[in-house]
């Protein structure tokens, strides 16, 4: 079995018994899509393994690293974070099949060829284990939102921000109060009157 980037040959497995199996140590350059704000800075290591099941190939990856450059969400400065996938799992199929609910979720072997191409499945588990909210710490004081001083770096002399509250309901207030003071002086003008 031989490996070119994330494409392996396996040919010899799918012919091969049940239960047979082939694993990899790969240390790979991530030429894949990513988001915009998310750009690798270093190869992909990881332990791959293929094994002969009766409908496919078994692909399980372990202890997958990669470091990544994100852009802070408070700061806006750039900083690496490492990437880490304990395990992940897919199988390949040998042929299309009909009871598969989402026909984007299958993976297939390439019958014409003899090869299997992990790169999606690589991305995706990738993905998957991004920070939600990329900050380059816990700490992090971000930007100032009046000036745009980075206040990790200065402090400045803004103060607290005055923000604007969006009260879409004030208006009733405002409304009760005009028809509870009308009432009030109906019923005064109707107590006058008795």
């Amino acid at each position: 079995m031989r490996q070119k980037g994330f494409i392996f040959e396996v040919g010899d497995l799918v012919h091969g018994k049940q239960g047979s199996k082939v694993s990899f140590e790969i240390e790979e350059k991530l030429d894949l899509d990513f988001e915009k704000d998310a750009k690798p800075v270093s190869s992909l290591s990881a332990k791959v393994t293929f094994m002969k099941i009766d409908c496919g190939i078994h692909v399980g990856i372990k202890d997958a690293s990669v470091k990544f450059e994100f852009i802070c969400t408070k700061c806006a400065k750039k900083h690496n974070e490492m990437i880490s996938i304990d395990e992940a799992e897919r199988v390949y199929l040998l042929e299309r099949q009909q009871d598969i609910s989402d026909v984007f979720d299958a993976y297939y072997i390439d019958m014409k060829n003899m090869k299997i191409d992990i790169s999606e499945f690589v991305r995706q588990e990738i993905i998957l284990h991004f920070p939600t909210i990329p900050v380059c710490s816990r700490s992090c004081k971000g930007l100032c939102p009046s000036c745009g001083a980075d206040l990790n770096d200065t402090s400045c002399d803004c103060g607290e921000p005055k923000l604007e509250q969006h009260k879409p309901l004030a208006i009733l207030k405002t409304l009760y109060n005009v028809k509870a003071s009308s009432t009030e002086e109906k019923n005064r003008k109707s107590q006058n009157k008795t």
